[in-house]
């Protein structure tokens, strides 16, 4: 839900929510990548992320990261088509 949220908030050029307690409890695991292994088994969901995994697990840092490519967090994401495209 928070991916899905933050998605929204990056199309409407809005700040994105904070964090799920569950994430800034799991920066501060221990072991943060068995964390993030009990929290997402099969790997699936974890695709669909507002934050960068590898930082995550290796630092511990909550790093916001971009859903479209060659856009920065926060850009307001205009349509991608053209008109003439859109026929």
């Amino acid at each position: 839900m928070h991916a899905s949220n933050s998605l929204r908030a990056d199309y409407k050029g809005e700040p994105r929510p904070d964090p799920p307690e569950i994430l800034t409890a799991l920066a501060r695991a221990k072991d943060r990548k068995a964390a993030l292994e009990g929290l997402y088994p099969t790997g699936g969901s974890m695709l669909f992320s507002a934050y960068d995994l590898e930082a995550l697990v290796e630092r511990g840092e909550l790093v916001p990261r971009p859903f479209v490519v060659g856009r920065k967090v926060g850009e307001r994401v205009e349509d991608l088509l053209s008109e003439d495209q859109s026929n």
